[in-house]
């Protein structure tokens, strides 16, 4: 007799929960079936038909409503925009955070674009703070930075006042490259009225948030679109930490933190009896950070009967708390390690919370000031509102953005994303792709999940599959192979403006670091470097792509030629990828004066240069 393996019923609930008839005679079927030591394969192969059917009926409605919900906030916040009348409850101020003064600069200049523009709400405040110079402090690091900084230059009576958006975004985005220099949160979203940016998605994201919060903090990162449905009876006007939550795979729990709650059956129960509330408070017992799908099972994280656990996504805490975390910041600063918001601050929250996280820390600097924190948060009120109905988009990799602008269909029905957005293109050949504030030359060739953003393309260039090309000139009849990023970075040199257009495979992993005596074992465009720069032949060492002694990676290696035109640049990146083909790379970088790496690129970049690169094509675009 064949093992029988049936989805388990309950999961069908816990994806989109909505009472069906059917569904309870595919549920009895189920169950008889599986009491019985002889089996009818008609019976079960009708039954797992029809279970089949409304499971993806189901499926289609809940993106029509996460849909609905995502429309209905887009035009929330059309209404802020236009609204010159008394101040909605909004953000009082809005924190972006930068890792250095001169991504503040940048970050600082887009802004002031933006207000221009009448892009962001007028009656914000927006501050951008650089993370302090030295040791790089992290999330929690730059979240302490950043009250300190609001306390000590509006005073701790105006933050007792205020409504804070905090947005982590400083750092190199070494996983999205195209957004180092500008940053990850202002990547462009192809929406179809007008191209918006991340900034604005997260003020959209979260407009109901302030209306139902007191004074205080709340926390979001740069690169996640989070649809969800937010109907229900849910607030944040408690004592000390709300977090907010969803349903998700013990796969994407291992990058997340996961909550145990005090009651880990009920909250299905309490959703599945009121389908029309799909947001719920409940009281978490505590909080794991990057846990293993096998710890997060052994600690109980798992909702019993199923593979989900409830994922982390955003957190709030009230003003006493803030002053709080001031006046321990006042005496750990300044830091010499780096603390994680999550991890640091939500571990030691919950009846359940344990000093494991930081006594088994490899650097004891760190362990000393996480167990001053847990003495400081231990105890604090802590609450999560979970969201049911909900969709998490996390777009930190060049892979995540090109697959969600080109392939998932709920985001771009959601967002509107429209394929061809300010874009000549002559008689170009058009696929599923994503062309933004681009010209096009007669004859190209564009195939599908290819991004194109603020790029100029002559005569017949044909471009493969899932590529992303940012910032270029791109010469007549050029060929650029599937799964390529290339994107062109203006440079100051010496006084002299120069060009340098960075190209990688898309899935190239620029943080691996190896020793240097195996260091061209790191693979460029999907290969090897021991292979494409020609060893043996050109006599290439370590010395000649890396910065003397250290470890070496992607990020470091001088692999690109800088060059007086953004078009030279651009033919120089082409040349590479024909020398690669060719196992001579080394041989032809030896060709060019300067040499640069992406580490250098965030040195020497004119981050102005190129906005105003992108400024004037889409002037041009919508002239």
């Amino acid at each position: 007799m064949p093992q029988i393996i049936l989805i388990p019923f309950d999961n069908l609930y816990r994806l989109c929960p909505l009472p069906s008839l059917p569904v309870v005679v595919v549920h009895q079927l189920t169950c008889f079936c599986r009491s019985q030591s002889c089996f009818i394969s008609l019976l079960y192969s009708v039954s797992c038909s029809v279970f089949m059917l409304i499971l993806h009926r189901r499926v289609q409605l809940l993106q029509m409503t996460l849909v609905d919900c995502t429309r209905e906030k887009f035009s929330k916040y059309e209404q802020l925009l236009n609204d010159a009348g008394q101040k909605p409850e909004f953000w009082d101020v809005v924190v972006i955070t930068a890792r250095d003064d001169s991504q503040k600069s940048i970050f600082d200049y887009q802004i002031s674009l933006k207000k221009q523009r009448h892009e962001v709400p007028s009656f914000v405040k927006y501050i951008v703070i650089s993370d302090p110079p030295g040791v790089k402090v992290g999330s929690g690091g730059s979240t302490l930075h950043c009250l300190e900084y609001l306390a000590n230059n509006f005073g701790q009576h105006s933050l007792s006042q205020w409504k804070v958006l905090i947005i982590h975004a400083g750092g190199f985005s070494q996983r999205f490259p195209s957004q180092s220099v500008l940053g990850k949160v202002f990547l462009t979203l192809p929406c179809s009225k007008y191209p918006i940016q991340m900034l604005e998605a997260l003020l959209m994201m979260y407009i109901s948030i302030p209306g139902k919060m007191n004074y205080g903090v709340f926390i979001a990162a740069s690169d996640v679109i989070f649809l969800f449905n937010e109907k229900g009876n849910w607030d944040f006007r408690v004592p000390g930490f709300v977090a907010i939550a969803h349903p998700a795979s013990l796969k994407l729990a291992k990058n997340h933190g996961v909550f145990i709650l005090e009651d880990m059956i009920s909250p299905w129960g309490k959703y599945r009896s009121d389908p029309s509330s799909p947001a719920m408070v409940a009281t978490p017992k505590c909080f794991l950070h990057k846990q293993t799908a096998e710890v997060l099972k052994h600690k109980g994280a798992v909702i019993p009967d199923s593979d989900l656990v409830y994922v982390d996504l955003a957190f709030y805490f009230d003003v006493p708390t803030a002053l709080k975390l001031i006046q321990f910041y006042a005496g750990v600063k300044p830091l010499k390690c780096e603390l994680e918001a999550y991890a640091d601050f939500l571990q030691p929250l919950g009846s359940a919370s344990s000093v494991d996280y930081y006594e088994q820390s490899s650097y004891p600097e760190k362990a000393r000031v996480q167990q001053k924190l847990f003495g400081i948060l231990n105890g604090t009120p802590f609450k999560v509102v979970i969201f049911h109905e909900a969709q998490f988009n996390h777009l930190g990799t060049i892979s995540e953005y090109l697959h969600h602008i080109c392939g998932n269909a709920t985001l771009r029905s959601a967002y509107q994303f429209a394929n061809h957005h300010g874009t000549e293109y002559g008689d170009a050949e058009r696929l599923d792709c994503s062309l933004i504030h681009s010209v096009l030359g007669e004859r190209s060739c564009i195939e599908a999940g290819t991004v194109i953003e603020y790029c100029i393309l002559e005569e017949g260039v044909s471009i493969g599959r899932n590529c992303l090309l940012s910032n270029l000139h791109v010469p007549m009849n050029a060929v650029i192979p599937s799964n390529t990023f290339i994107h062109t970075v203006t440079l100051l040199v010496q006084h002299e403006v120069l060009y340098a257009t960075c190209v990688f495979g898309v899935n190239d992993d620029l943080k691996r670091t190896l020793p240097r005596s195996c260091a061209f074992e790191l693979e460029f465009l999907n290969l090897p470097l021991t292979s494409v720069l020609g060893i043996g032949t050109s006599e290439c060492t370590t010395d000649d792509l890396w910065p003397a002694n250290g470890d070496c990676n992607l990020w470091t290696a001088k692999l690109f030629p800088a060059c007086s035109s953004r078009k030279q640049s651009c033919e120089a990146a082409l040349l590479t990828i024909a020398a690669i083909k060719e196992n001579g790379l080394f041989t032809f970088l030896r060709g060019f004066t300067v040499l640069v790496s992406m580490e250098d690129v965030m040195v020497l970049k004119t981050g102005t240069s190129m906005l105003d690169f992108q400024l004037g094509l889409q002037s041009k675009m919508l002239s």
